[in-house]
């Protein structure tokens, strides 16, 4: 392994393969780091590999995901694991645009919605999901920074089928929508 020192906003780049790192915030206990790599080399966080990593296993009884999330770094890197999992991944930047997929047609196994949104937030989206005969029934799970008593969401029938906290743990969530995406919300 190399070992190189960087200060905030140098970078290290790899000739000929479009892949540039660069510290973006360095912190006492975290470094914030972007990646720019071309979009057919995958970008892994080190524990998903080292924990079995993805693997040839795929996510059982879940084909497809939308991942509904106006941070595009975040939604990238879980569609790109997703994806590895052998899942069909479709993608929102909000609410608005989420809704306008499904009610076009789109139909996701399970909805991966991000609660906290500047416009059409993972609230409202939740209410029009469930007010809607055509998605009233579609899996939905929470992901989200907040308590789902800070955002008024119930977690049940009339809200989301379950909640994530962030910072996500993709392979936790992959396990999960294995054993849970399909049970029966009473």
């Amino acid at each position: 392994m190399l070992v190189i020192s960087r200060k905030n906003e140098e970078s290290i780049c790899f000739p000929g393969t479009g892949i540039e790192v660069r510290i973006l915030r360095p912190g006492p206990s975290k470094v914030r780091v972007g990646i720019k790599a071309p979009p057919e080399i995958p970008v892994l966080r080190g524990e998903l590999e080292l924990n079995g990593g993805v693997g040839d296993a795929e996510v059982a009884g879940i084909k497809s995901v939308m991942i509904v999330d106006d941070n595009w770094n975040e939604m990238k890197l879980l569609a790109g694991y997703l994806r590895l999992k052998k899942l069909e991944v479709q993608t929102a930047e909000s609410g608005a645009v989420a809704m306008e997929q499904l009610l076009s047609g789109a139909t996701p196994d399970v909805v991966l919605l991000d609660m906290m949104m500047p416009e059409y937030d993972g609230a409202w989206t939740i209410n029009q999901l469930r007010s809607s005969p055509v998605t009233e029934k579609l899996k939905v799970f929470a992901v989200s920074g907040c308590d789902p008593d800070e955002l008024n969401v119930p977690i049940g029938p009339s809200g989301v089928d379950g909640w994530y906290p962030k910072p996500l743990n993709p392979e936790k969530l992959a396990n999960d929508l294995q054993r849970q995406a399909f049970l029966v919300t009473t």
